[in-house]
């Protein structure tokens, strides 16, 4: 999914990946989720590029149980686009059948 106005270069395939998992959010505060899932992406070879750019693979945290925080460009919880993206509701559906957004 790109913006509107994106360079057609940038309309290329890359790994998207979704998981559940049952986190301790005292022992693994948010932004440590998301050093610990950057790392993740770069060790399967995703570079730094400028954002919305074509990019080998892709984490995005949607959720962490009822959590709502945000720390401005770096992290928001829930994702913002998550209700926008069918394919997003369709994913947290199929890994996490009867979850509820905050």
């Amino acid at each position: 999914m790109l913006l509107p106005n994106s360079p057609v270069e940038w309309s290329v395939e890359f790994f998207n990946i979704a998981f559940s998992a049952d986190i301790d959010s005292q022992k693994f505060l948010p932004e440590k989720i998301l050093e610990i899932v950057k790392k993740i992406e770069k060790n399967l070879g995703r570079k730094e590029r400028e954002k919305w750019a074509p990019r080998e693979i892709d984490i995005d945290i949607l959720a962490i149980g009822d959590l709502q925080i945000s720390l401005g460009d770096k992290l928001t919880i829930p994702h913002p686009g998550l209700l926008e993206r069918d394919f997003f509701i369709q994913t947290v559906r199929e890994i996490e059948p009867g979850f509820q957004l905050p």
